[in-house]
Protein backbone atom coordinates (compact mmCIF):
# COMPACT_ATOMS: atom_id res chain seq x y z
CA UNK A 1 0.00 0.00 0.00
CA UNK A 2 1.01 3.42 -0.84
CA UNK A 3 0.17 6.15 1.62
CA UNK A 4 1.07 10.09 0.01
CA UNK A 5 4.47 10.37 -1.90
CA UNK A 6 6.82 8.49 0.88
CA UNK A 7 4.67 5.73 3.22
CA UNK A 8 4.91 2.18 2.19
CA UNK A 9 3.39 -1.20 3.69
CA UNK A 10 4.43 -4.16 2.36
CA UNK A 11 2.43 -7.19 1.35
CA UNK A 12 3.69 -8.73 5.37
CA UNK A 13 2.38 -5.30 6.64
CA UNK A 14 5.98 -4.04 7.48
CA UNK A 15 5.89 0.25 7.03
CA UNK A 16 8.74 2.26 5.74
CA UNK A 17 8.87 5.77 4.84
CA UNK A 18 10.73 7.48 2.53
CA UNK A 19 11.45 9.49 -0.53
CA UNK A 20 13.36 10.68 -3.46
CA UNK A 21 13.23 11.62 -7.39
CA UNK A 22 13.54 8.12 -8.96
CA UNK A 23 11.93 5.02 -9.51
CA UNK A 24 10.81 2.03 -7.16
CA UNK A 25 9.86 -1.90 -7.81
CA UNK A 26 6.86 -2.29 -5.68
CA UNK A 27 5.78 -5.95 -6.73
CA UNK A 28 6.78 -8.53 -9.17
CA UNK A 29 6.17 -12.05 -10.44
CA UNK A 30 9.64 -13.11 -10.24
CA UNK A 31 8.47 -16.54 -11.09
CA UNK A 32 6.47 -16.48 -14.35
CA UNK A 33 7.47 -12.72 -14.94
CA UNK A 34 3.77 -12.18 -15.81
CA UNK A 35 3.90 -8.42 -14.46
CA UNK A 36 6.00 -5.60 -12.77
CA UNK A 37 4.58 -2.57 -10.82
CA UNK A 38 6.51 0.38 -10.43
CA UNK A 39 6.37 3.87 -9.43
CA UNK A 40 8.39 7.08 -10.52
CA UNK A 41 8.78 10.23 -8.90
CA UNK A 42 9.63 13.66 -10.18
CA UNK A 43 10.04 16.73 -8.44
CA UNK A 44 10.77 19.73 -10.32
CA UNK A 45 10.37 23.35 -9.34
CA UNK A 46 7.05 23.43 -7.56
CA UNK A 47 4.95 20.42 -9.31
CA UNK A 48 5.80 17.02 -8.20
CA UNK A 49 4.70 14.52 -10.68
CA UNK A 50 4.16 10.00 -9.71
CA UNK A 51 3.69 7.46 -12.16
CA UNK A 52 2.70 4.52 -11.47
CA UNK A 53 3.19 1.71 -13.92
CA UNK A 54 1.85 -1.51 -14.14
CA UNK A 55 3.63 -3.84 -16.94
CA UNK A 56 2.23 -7.24 -18.13
CA UNK A 57 3.91 -8.67 -20.98
CA UNK A 58 4.63 -5.97 -23.70
CA UNK A 59 1.62 -3.71 -22.39
CA UNK A 60 2.10 -0.89 -20.19
CA UNK A 61 -0.98 0.89 -18.12
CA UNK A 62 0.88 4.09 -16.91
CA UNK A 63 -1.10 6.78 -14.16
CA UNK A 64 -0.02 10.27 -13.70
CA UNK A 65 -0.58 12.07 -10.87
CA UNK A 66 0.50 16.13 -10.69
CA UNK A 67 0.89 17.93 -6.89
CA UNK A 68 1.47 21.44 -7.03
CA UNK A 69 3.35 22.51 -3.76
CA UNK A 70 3.70 25.61 -3.91
CA UNK A 71 1.97 26.46 -1.45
Amino acid sequence: MIAGSQHYMTFDRKFFEFQGSCSYLLAQDFVDKNFSLVITYNSKDKLNTHELALIVGKHVVRVNVFEDVSS
